[in-house]
């Protein structure tokens, strides 16, 4: 995988804009393919008949877990044309919680002078999901 320095040009992150309170709203969509719908199920698709109907949800322990970097702004308004880097911004003792072990700590005030933006930290975001978010697979072959 593409593994620039700055996440925006990472071909497998996706980011979104969340719309502040009262602005409408954020659909996420994903399409699961065959393959990865059987990759962690003991189901397996040879033993699948036409005409079986199977439930997909999404795993509530799973939410949040992989989503890490955020900002606020928007990518079409004041991130527009930053490089995202992919480090916590430093905390109020000046400790970037995500570096890895013996990773130099980078020096952040000349990375947003060169137009870099760190996320807030990760904690401080919570993701929840509505309703059931059930979806219902029928296999026709």
């Amino acid at each position: 995988p593409n593994a620039s320095a700055n996440l925006l040009e990472r071909d497998y992150l996706c980011f979104e804009t969340v719309p502040s309170e009262g602005e409408g709203e954020l659909a996420v969509t994903h399409e699961i393919s065959l393959e990865r719908l059987f990759r962690y199920s003991d189901l397996r698709k040879e033993a699948v008949k036409a005409g079986e109907q199977f439930t997909v949800r999404l795993n509530p322990k799973r939410l949040g877990s992989t989503e890490g970097w955020w900002a606020w702004g928007s990518l079409k308004g004041d991130l527009n044309g930053k490089k995202f880097a992919r480090w916590e911004r430093p905390d109020r003792n000046g400790e970037i919680g995500n570096l890895m072990s013996g990773e130099k700590t980078p020096n952040v005030e000349e990375m947003k002078r060169e137009g870099w933006v760190f996320s807030e930290l990760f904690d401080e975001l919570t993701l929840n999901a509505e309703g059931d978010n059930a979806v219902i697979v029928e296999f026709v072959e």
